[in-house]
Order: C-alpha cells, then structure tokens, then sequence
C-alpha cells in the first residue's frame, strides 16, 4: 500500500499558481522530486515559467472568478486531479470563497472561508495569537499619524511592514 501511494504521489501532477520567485522555488523543489509541475500566472515573462520543471499556463486573471475559471480550464486540459499550490493572499482568498468549484479539480486542503478571511487579516491574526501565546514578536498598528506615537516602544532589531501585502 504504501509503494502504491509514494508511486501516485509522484506521477500526481503540481499546478503552482505564481511563477515569481516563490513559485520557481516550489517548482525547482517538486520538479526535482520528479513530480509534473505545471505554473500558471498572467505574465510568461516571469522566471517561473521558463524553467526546465516546468509546463507554463497562461491565465487571464491572478484573482477573482477569472483565476477559477482558468485553473479549471488547465484541469480540463490534465483530465486528472492535481495538487494545487498558491503563492500569494489573493490567491489563497480566492480560492477560499471559490472551494465548491474547486474541490472536484484539485487536491487542495483548507479551513472554510469564515476561518481563512480570518487569518489573512493581519491585525486578526495578531489578536488572535497573542490571546492564545502563540510565540509571534509584538506588533503595533499604524492607521494614522497620531499611531506613531506608538513607535516609541519598539524594540531593536524590528520589522515594518504593511497590514495588506496588495
């Protein structure tokens, strides 16, 4: 039984969506593996889509109803089910809300949309983790000039970051 599942899980095909950096190191790392990797994105300059592992695909959209329907249509030409693999907050949102068309084409796993909505709000996040002492560094909110106020009690060497990634 268990030659039987590494055996499929080999010859299960990879659909990666992003073929910036973080999509060529996933395909790199699974086309290595010996795994078929297929990488969709909207622009076919981008690294990922030339690299040796890979089957490029071009979609219309990287988001919204338009990815859905183009990650669809790349099933449809596989006429298998592959693994699904997302690089981006948009993606992974879209993909959450869009699960019911989703599920029968790829293999995929993820909460129900309530709780991903919930994880890619950052400030969310942050509540949620430090009210159950997840180890996650302090994090202060800037919405307006007067949050700045708030820098005072940061601790060096810190990271600034923006809220939303977009």
């Amino acid at each position: 039984m268990t030659t039987n599942y590494v055996q499929r899980s080999l010859t299960t095909p990879a659909v990666i969506v992003g073929a910036d950096v973080h999509g060529l190191g996933l395909a790199r790392s699974l086309g290595r593996a010996g795994i078929p990797v297929y990488i969709a994105d909207t622009d076919s300059r981008l690294p990922g889509m030339h690299s040796r592992f890979v089957h490029p695909f071009l979609l219309t959209a990287m988001s919204g109803p338009a990815l859905v329907d183009g990650l669809l249509a790349l099933q449809t030409r596989l006429a298998v089910k592959p693994m699904l693999f997302l690089t981006s907050d948009l993606q992974v949102r879209t993909v959450s809300e869009n699960q019911d068309r989703l599920q029968n084409a790829f293999y995929f796993r993820m909460p129900e949309h309530k709780c991903v909505r919930e994880l890619l709000d950052k400030n969310h996040f942050q509540r949620l983790a430090e009210q159950y002492g997840f180890p996650v560094p302090r994090a202060i909110t800037v919405r307006d000039e007067k949050d700045f106020v708030h820098f005072a009690h940061i601790r060096f060497p810190a990271v600034i970051k923006p809220i939303n990634k977009e």
